[in-house]
Parts: C-alpha cells; structure tokens; sequence
C-alpha cells in the first residue's frame, strides 16, 4: 500500500503552523507553546495510531483559543491531503473512551461535509484555554477534514480527563474511519466524497 500522507501549513498574524499526517503511523513529534494542546495532540496522534509532525506556536500570551482552533483547522486539511478522493476508506469512525470518571463518545464520518456538534464538556477552562476554545479545536478540525464530528460528553465531571479522552477518542475515530476497505471508488451513493 502507498503510504497516505499529507501536509499542511498556515501562518497568520496569530499563529504559525506546520502540519504532516502519515495515516499509516510513524513518529509523533509534536511542539506547540501552549503545552496541554501539545499533550492532546500527542495523545490524539498515539491513540490514532497516526505519524504526526507538528510544529505550533501562537499568541497564547493573549489568548489560547487562536492556536487552539488553528491547530484542528491544520490538522484536519493534513488529513484532507492524505485522504485524496477518498476512495479505498472505511468513511466513518466511532468510540467510546473511559478516562477515570468521564466517558466520550465521538461519531465521525468523513463526509465532505463539514459540521461538528460538541455538547456536555461546559465551559471551565483548562491549561489556560476555555472550554468555547477546546470546542474550537473540533470545530477546526471538522472543517478542515470536511468531516461531520460529533463529540459528547456522556458522563463526567473533571473537565482536564473529559477533554482528553475526547481527544484519545477522535484519534481512534479517526484511525477506524481511515482504515482501508476494497472499494474502488469512495463509499457513497453520490459516488464521490465532497
């Protein structure tokens, strides 16, 4: 099989980012400064069972949410670029990760269509970001992907190992809806992924 990789940068006046995806696996290597989102990303990455370079900084002296949402963004047209026409996937992806008192459950399906419902995580913040900008994260990364992402806290109350399995589960949703299936073409009545 043909390695599925895919890069990714953008720059702004309030973020720099640089973003490579290898959906067969590799390293993970991800710097950011703002080090919850670093923690995050790896885990995504590690439960994903992704190849990940990523290289992140942004104006997290004013505010967190920028690099926060910034980074989904790039990681989800990372995975656009692996993905190509998306023919040969397996399209949709589901999980369910404990974490201590929390559980998560994330649907994703790698539609074309871009949407994301996040519901139950409130808005305390963690590691500097609120909960609006760690919901930005899904957001970004539903948009970038053109996957429709739903991501809901099921139970729970720490709002550090809700957010965190929602990442480790993302990664896995992702590496399930990535997985190669026999099919010429992508898996839609439509006959095509946009």
């Amino acid at each position: 099989m043909t390695r599925r990789t895919g890069s990714y940068r953008w720059q702004s006046r309030e973020t720099e980012i640089t973003c490579t995806v290898d959906l067969e696996g590799g390293p993970v290597e991800v710097t950011t400064n703002h080090p919850l989102l670093t923690h995050f990303l790896t885990a995504l990455a590690r439960h994903g069972m992704l190849g990940l370079m990523f290289l992140g900084q942004g104006d997290v002296e004013v505010d967190p949410h920028h690099l926060v949402e910034d980074a989904g963004r790039s990681l989800g047209e990372a995975l656009t670029a692996a993905l190509g026409d998306r023919a040969g996937i397996e399209r949709a992806g589901f999980w369910l990760m404990p974490m201590d008192e929390c559980l998560v459950r994330v649907a994703l399906d790698l539609s074309g269509r871009a949407h994301a419902v996040v519901e139950g995580f409130g808005t305390d913040p963690v590691g500097g970001a609120t909960g609006e900008a760690w919901t930005g994260f899904f957001w970004g990364l539903a948009r970038g992907a053109r996957a429709n992402l739903h991501v809901d806290l099921v139970r729970g109350g720490g709002a550090h190992h809700a957010w965190e399995a929602a990442f480790k589960a993302t990664g896995r949703a992702i590496r399930q809806a990535c997985r190669p299936v026999d099919s010429p073409e992508p898996l839609s009545t439509k006959g095509q992924l946009r």
